[in-house]
């Protein structure tokens, strides 16, 4: 783990828990913001790179910043953060680690307001043009989820490059809503502009609770039921994720995690060789719309019609044509590690498996299997690129959940 051995020392650092959320809250006061009730929703680690770690932090309020994290040693970067509302860019502050004293343990942090990110000129706009903006999820650099409201109501928006084709298969998936059992948000146009998607609010209470409770596996049977009529439905977005694109999905992430962990490499490269010849194996079959992302907190309870209890379902952006294993891969996955689930896994995906069935959409165990392997490759990949101290460890012992499910395809 050579990668990782050589940031050790801000590694643990960041771990002491004190240095980012001290000059957070040094940047609010200086902002005029709460200094108390931030709360760090995301974290990469990025070796080789400068800033060699990204976090973002949010507040309650519907605020979120960027932070970036230098080797002391670095020398600032040329190129800076957009300033936000003519503010000047804000200044690096020096944090020694546990290690005073040895310059490698040593962090210049800077922290930028969301609005500020270079990859995101339209989030500042947006920002502005809501009332009441709240910034609900942020990841720097890639994307930002916002809500707000307009002259014509409530919004969410999606700030994000690319974002035009998802929009038109929002559209797509608009006009059958009477066909599907769950409630989609309305979408309301792409502004080219800003890089943002706007849609309507899907009302709801979320039900991720109730899907760990003791009533989990029925919960799971509506879910699937409902991802069944998704793939029936008579609709063809315009991406495709189908095993092609997972095996490319899966080798990037494993090139991350090897950077990271250079200890991954030779046990990375033989399960991608085992996970192509699996795919191989199979013959191919027509593809069908899935979500591509149905995890829990993806689903609300949109209350009682027709004397019937309806589903809601939200953020759409990774719907395409795939194979349904896919989605139901998707959603075991996050359920693998939860430690407050009342229900067992194999309970869990017998009901989620006869949800499918049940509804016309029959499932290939082998592929099953072959999709919970990418699932968890990719969990590798995440524990690899965490800023957890113990990172490089954990990410070798996740190995053999990987090969685990690649045993059952």
């Amino acid at each position: 783990m050579i990668e990782r051995r050589r940031y050790a020392d801000g590694l643990a650092t960041l771990a002491e828990g004190r240095a980012v959320p001290a000059r957070v809250a040094e940047w609010a006061a200086e902002h005029g913001l709460p200094t108390l009730g931030w709360a760090r929703e995301y974290g990469r680690f990025r070796p080789g790179r400068s800033p060699w770690a990204v976090l973002a932090y949010a507040h309650p309020a519907g605020l979120a910043v960027r932070v970036d994290v230098y080797s002391a040693r670095a020398e600032r970067p040329t190129t800076r953060l957009r300033p936000s509302g003519g503010r000047a860019a804000d200044r690096f502050v020096r944090f020694a680690g546990p290690r005073d004293g040895q310059s490698g343990s040593e962090l210049l942090i800077e922290v930028s307001p969301a609005a500020a990110d270079p990859a995101l000129p339209g989030l500042g706009p947006v920002l502005a043009e809501l009332t009441e903006g709240h910034i609900v999820r942020y990841r720097p650099g890639k994307r930002c989820t916002l809500r707000g409201q307009t002259t014509s109501g409530p919004r969410f928006v999606k700030v994000a490059p690319g974002g035009a084709a998802v929009m038109a298969d929002a559209a797509l998936l608009w006009g059958v809503r009477s066909a599907l059992p769950f409630a989609v948000a309305e979408p309301h146009g792409w502004d080219e502009q800003t890089n943002s998607a706007w849609y309507g609010v899907v009302p709801g209470r979320p039900i991720a609770h109730d899907v760990l409770g003791c009533n989990g596996a029925a919960v799971a049977v509506r879910l699937a039921a409902a991802l069944a009529a998704l793939a029936r439905a008579a609709i063809a977005p315009s991406r495709t994720e189908g095993p092609c694109e997972q095996l490319a999905r899966s080798r990037r992430a494993a090139g991350r995690a090897a950077a990271a962990v250079p200890d991954l490499r030779k046990p990375l490269r033989a399960i991608l060789a085992d996970l192509e010849r699996a795919h191989a194996g199979l013959r191919p079959r027509p593809l069908m719309p899935v979500h591509g992302a149905p995890h829990m907190h993806q689903w609300l309870d949109h209350g009682i019609k027709d004397g019937s209890r309806r589903l809601g379902l939200i953020d759409f952006d990774r719907l395409a044509l795939g194979e349904p294993e896919l989605d139901l891969a998707t959603f075991l996955a996050e359920l693998d590690a939860e430690p407050s689930r009342q229900v067992s896994m194999i309970d869990i995906e017998a009901a989620a498996v006869a949800g499918f069935e049940d509804n016309g959409v029959p499932l290939d165990p082998a592929r099953l299997a072959l999709y919970r392997a990418h699932k968890r490759l990719a969990k590798v990949a995440r524990a690899a690129c965490s800023l957890r101290p113990d990172g490089g460890d954990r990410a070798l012992r996740h190995l053999g959940s990987v090969e685990a499910a690649l045993a059952r395809s």
